[in-house]
C-alpha cells in the first residue's frame, strides 16, 4: 500500500525532479500521452483508454486538458511512496555529478571523465557507446524488456543500433537508474558518490 499521507516541503524537489522527467516536450505541463509513456517506460501495464482518461480528468482540475506541477504535486502521494520519492533524490545527485556543466544531459565527454574518476582507468570506446546506447534503449522499453543498466565496470548490453548516441537526458539517465535500483545505488555508494 502507498502512504496516503500529505508531502511534506521537503518531498517536493523529488517530486519536481519527475514532473520534469515525464514532461518529454519541455512545456512545463504534462498531457495525457506523457503519463502514459512515462508509466509504461516504468513497467506500468496502463493504457490510454476510458479508465486512464477518467483518472486523468479528475487530476486535471483545471480541465484544460494538461497536468500543471501543482495538479501533479497534489496528487503525487498516492503515485510515488516516500522510498520512490528518495530513490528519486539519490540518482538526480548521481546525475548531477555526472552533468559537470550543469545543462541537463549527460554528455559523452563527462561519461568518460567521471568513468576515469570513478573507476580509475580510461572508459574504452565500446564502454561508452554501450552506456550511451543503453540508456536510449531503457528510456524506450517497457521495464521487462530493457536490458539491465551498467555500473560501471562493463560497457553494457545495449543495442544492436551503431549509431552513436551523444548525450542522455535525466529522463533518460532516471529511468535506466530506475530500473536496477539495488545496482546502481550500491555502486555509487562503494564509490563515494552517494553517502
Amino acid at each position: 500500500c502507498r502512504s496516503t499521507t500529505t508531502m511534506r516541503d521537503t518531498d517536493s524537489e523529488p517530486i519536481r525532479l519527475l514532473f520534469v522527467a515525464f514532461d518529454k516536450n519541455g512545456d512545463k505541463k504534462l498531457d495525457a500521452a506523457e503519463v502514459v509513456t512515462f508509466f509504461q517506460s516504468l513497467g506500468a501495464k496502463i493504457e490510454d483508454g476510458p479508465e486512464f482518461r477518467a483518472a486523468f480528468d479528475a487530476i486535471d482540475t483545471d480541465k484544460n486538458g494538461s497536468l500543471s506541477f501543482e495538479e501533479f504535486m497534489a496528487v503525487a502521494s498516492t503515485l510515488f511512496n516516500p522510498e520512490d520519492l528518495q530513490n528519486v533524490a539519490k540518482v538526480r545527485t548521481v546525475f548531477e555529478r555526472f552533468d559537470l556543466d550543469h545543462d541537463e544531459c549527460i554528455s559523452r565527454s563527462e561519461v568518460t571523465r567521471m568513468f576515469e574518476e570513478l573507476e580509475g582507468r580510461a572508459m574504452t570506446e565500446e564502454e561508452l557507446e554501450g552506456f550511451m546506447r543503453q540508456a536510449k534503449d531503457s528510456s524506450q522499453k517497457p521495464a521487462d524488456e530493457a536490458a539491465p543498466a551498467s555500473t560501471g565496470d562493463s560497457g553494457g548490453a545495449g543495442s544492436a543500433s551503431s549509431a552513436s548516441v551523444d548525450v542522455v537526458t535525466w529522463a533518460e539517465f532516471l529511468q535506466t537508474a530506475r530500473k536496477t535500483f539495488d545496482q546502481f545505488e550500491t555502486y555509487h555508494r562503494a564509490k563515494g558518490v552517494l553517502e
